[in-house]
């Protein structure tokens, strides 16, 4: 346990969990973390020698928990879990914001998986498949302050490289939003996303292609392109196929969202069976099934009460002014 501490002017990351398997087998070996437990410290000034550092960089451990901490001003991610072995990972209730300040294409959380790996499935027996991972009742903010003119994409949580088994609930993300690179299983729900396109125009979540993927019930603030959706197992190229069942299974199944869009307009630019920039409209996508339940509102709805409750509603916190409050039978409830 790492419980009640300050972290400053590291020079590499903070705390590193790190373990050592044979090959990929980490079921008939022991030599790895087991139940870290992180919580309630402070981690500030992270990485001054080392660039590829975080508050948290964990690789090769099992249900590592980072909780209730405060972290920032990093070059790379404030959480990294760099590899997809074993899971059972919790990042809950920590307050994150100004990482990523000398590098690019990433996140205040990021998570990887290049590789399959053996781990015991909890009862003695060996599997392939890993805990889910959870991530939740985090407020995370990209920025203010270090690189900012990024040319990519700049989400709070990224979800990279074939990341899976992954669950992404009840966050505030501000100044970015989710991002999806391949894998499988992962889940976005009950999010408050808040001007994702601030730094470099990203939708509230772009999700490349992967079977097993849902966008659902997050309510998301923009000024730019909603969400971006993808079926190419690639990851090179932009194309969806509503008519093509082997190709539409890849497609992350997004539903029962609230978005806040500039004059209430919805649509995302990919390629589709003939050609490759059409742009897909909130009609078009509904018709196959996609974003069923979901609604479209002005943004000047969105007032910075109604965000703020919003936001002190997944965070947990009592108090606030008018909140957005859960989704019934389709229809948002604006309260005092």
């Amino acid at each position: 346990t790492v419980r009640g501490s300050e972290f400053a002017y590291t020079g590499d990351s903070a705390v590193a969990t790190v373990g050592r398997l044979r090959l990929n087998d980490g079921f008939t070996v022991d030599t790895f973390p087991e139940d870290t437990l992180i919580s309630h410290n402070h981690f500030r000034e992270i990485g001054i020698r080392g660039k590829q550092s975080s508050a948290l960089f964990s690789a090769l451990s099992c249900r590592t928990s980072f909780r209730s901490n405060v972290a920032y001003n990093g070059p790379r991610a404030g959480v990294n879990i760099n590899d997809g072995f074993c899971g059972g990972h919790v990042i809950s209730r920590n307050l994150l914001f100004n990482w990523v300040r000398e590098t690019q294409d990433h996140g205040p959380i990021n998570t990887w998986n290049r590789a399959a790996y053996v781990q015991d499935d909890g009862a003695g027996n060996p599997t392939t498949t890993p805990k889910w991972t959870r991530i939740s009742n985090n407020f995370i903010m990209n920025g203010p302050t270090g690189n900012r003119n990024l040319g990519n994409l700049f989400p709070t949580v990224d979800n990279d490289d074939g990341s899976a088994y992954i669950s992404v609930t009840s966050n505030f993300l501000v100044y970015g939003g989710a991002k999806n690179y391949l894998g499988n299983d992962k889940i976005w729900e009950d999010n408050v996303i808040a001007y994702p396109d601030r730094w470099s125009g990203d939708p509230c979540a772009q999700l490349w292609a992967g079977i097993g993927h849902h966008f659902q019930n997050n309510t998301c603030v923009t000024r730019a392109d909603p969400i971006g959706l993808d079926s190419t197992v690639e990851g090179q190229e932009c194309r969806i196929d509503f008519g093509d069942p082997t190709r539409q299974r890849f497609v992350a199944m997004a539903q029962n969202n609230t978005y806040f869009t500039r004059g209430a307009k919805w649509s995302f630019v990919c390629g589709n069976a003939t050609s490759a920039d059409h742009t897909f409209t909130f009609d078009e996508v509904r018709a196959h099934g996609w974003e069923a339940h979901s609604t479209v509102r002005d943004e000047a709805d969105a007032t910075a009460d109604h965000i703020v409750g919003a936001a002190r509603r997944v965070l947990g916190i009592p108090g606030g002014g008018m909140t957005l409050l859960r989704r019934k039978a389709g229809q948002d409830i604006l309260s005092e």
